[in-house]
């Protein structure tokens, strides 16, 4: 929620952008070329808070185990130890698999933007439902 999606995206280039889809010829809608490379951009801008994230994640986990009692073990300090250093072990070794993982699915969002999805109104639809109004 924190995250301001035009942050980084400025009316210039919006109009650019728009511009460059549409040629010298002026458009009603936003072409659907010109919205697939605005959205891409966008999209990429959530990659590193994801990152962040996976971070974080894993350090509140390590804080957990720290915070961890395992009652029936008390009075086995090895075990304990043993117990605690198998997890450290299997949550450091799959934080760089779940950064890749992270990595991967911003990337399949930013290869294929979905304007085919029937909530989504693009330039010709909306040429048809403002014929259905009138």
């Amino acid at each position: 929620m924190e995250i301001d999606l035009f942050e980084k995206l400025t009316d210039t280039e919006i109009r650019t952008a728009i511009m460059n889809a549409t040629g010298p010829t002026g458009s009603l809608f936003v072409p659907d070329a010109a919205f697939e490379t605005l959205v891409k951009k966008q999209i990429e801008l959530l990659l590193e808070p994801s990152l962040q994230c996976v971070t974080m994640v894993h350090e509140e986990m390590l804080t957990l185990l720290n915070k961890a009692e395992i009652i029936e073990t008390e009075r086995f300090e090895n075990l304990q130890d043993g117990i605690e250093g198998v997890i450290r072990g299997v949550l450091g070794k799959n934080v760089g698999p779940t950064r890749d993982m992270v990595e991967n699915l911003i990337q399949c969002e930013v290869s294929y933007i979905n304007i085919s999805h029937p909530d989504f109104i693009g330039g010709s639809d909306a040429l048809m439902n403002a014929n259905l109004v009138m």
